[in-house]
């Protein structure tokens, strides 16, 4: 699977767009719903990635492009437009090291927050549509 650090073909671009939306949820400045953590599972999962795949790109592509917003005070609540998330996760995959040693430390509070409130929650949903 393709890494943060590597250029994405346009079919793994297409393939991952409807994740990278529905991942963004997680970074919207609202209280999710249960059925929100189904419908990121099954995006996921139809999509063809696995649990760990889809943490991977949860922490290597969307959290480095759209995690600033948890920390705004006014940050977005109603949504991510679908053109939005490309380009912001797509330029965060294009930045240098300095910039992504930058966005690691920034951003590990989100990151912690994001893994123990939402990542079992979505990891649960997973393995529940997969029967695990």
């Amino acid at each position: 699977m393709p890494g943060s650090r590597e250029a994405l073909t346009e079919t793994d671009v297409a393939r991952r767009e409807p994740l990278w939306q529905a991942l963004s949820d997680l970074f919207l400045d609202m209280e999710l719903q249960p059925e929100t953590f189904d419908w990121i599972a099954r995006t996921a999962m139809n999509a063809g990635f696995s649990p760990a795949e889809t943490r991977t790109i949860l922490e290597t592509e969307v959290l480095p492009a759209l995690g600033s917003n948890l920390l705004s005070i006014a940050g977005e609540w109603a949504g991510f437009d679908p053109t939005f998330v490309r380009e912001r996760v797509l330029l965060a995959m294009r930045r240098g090291p300095v910039s992504r040693v930058m966005d690691h430390v920034l951003l590990t509070p989100v990151r912690r927050a994001v893994l123990r409130r939402d990542w079992v929650r979505l990891e649960a949903a997973m393995r529940a549509r997969s029967g695990q």
